[in-house]
């Protein structure tokens, strides 16, 4: 069993494979992203195994809010707050979330 954790970020290697040092700020501005995955359950799958959708546990926080916050560090307060307490997201996500939030001018 398989659990979405972060979005990936595209490195410089896929520039050096297509020889366009562009590459990676069009991926980043075109908002596409892949995903890094948390292993909950040890198993096998395999090219062409059928993945289902067992569980969505934060609903109200799509996955392209992870991706505008990871590349950009756009989130408002509540997002920020929410993302800081999700189990789901990466240690490394949620220290960065509560720091930005911390760092916010009080009103």
């Amino acid at each position: 069993m398989l659990q979405v954790c972060q979005p990936r970020q595209p490195c410089f290697k896929l520039a050096l494979h297509f020889d366009d040092n562009r590459l990676v700020a069009a991926m980043v501005r075109s908002g596409r992203s892949g995903w890094y995955y948390r292993v909950l359950s040890e198993g096998e799958l395999g090219a062409g195994d059928r993945v289902e959708l067992i569980d969505r546990p934060q609903p109200s926080f799509p996955f392209t809010r992870l991706i505008e916050f990871v590349n950009f560090g756009r989130a408002n307060s509540v997002e920020l707050l929410a993302l800081s307490r999700m189990e789901e997201a990466t240690s490394r996500l949620r220290q960065k979330a509560a720091e930005k939030l911390a760092a916010e001018p009080r009103a």
